[in-house]
């Protein structure tokens, strides 16, 4: 899903090797997202540029980013529905 964050930047969300990822980078003129990159000297000098992208080690650590945001923008405690369907007391089970 992309996302326009302002007039410069925006983001994608997608999956890597089953994993929720987060990248950062641009919608240009010709309606294509260009990834930002960002550039790293390594030990022995030379130059090298990663993508700027937030790989999330499991979809609960995503979550938990995604719920600190939301407290933070509105200042309300946000609590999120279990994904775990309910289940019938067993109480109800006429036998």
């Amino acid at each position: 899903m992309e996302f326009k964050i302002n007039q410069y930047d925006s983001i994608i969300t997608d999956r890597y090797n089953g994993k929720y990822q987060i990248k950062v980078g641009s919608v240009w003129t010709d309606g294509k997202f260009h990834q930002d990159f960002k550039k790293f000297r390594t030990k022995d000098g030379t130059e090298k540029s990663i993508p700027v992208t937030l790989t999330f080690e499991d979809d609960k650590t995503a979550e938990d980013l995604m719920v600190l945001c939301l407290t933070e923008v509105t200042g309300k405690i946000v609590v999120l529905k279990s994904r775990e369907p309910e289940q019938a007391p067993l109480d109800d089970v006429p036998f």
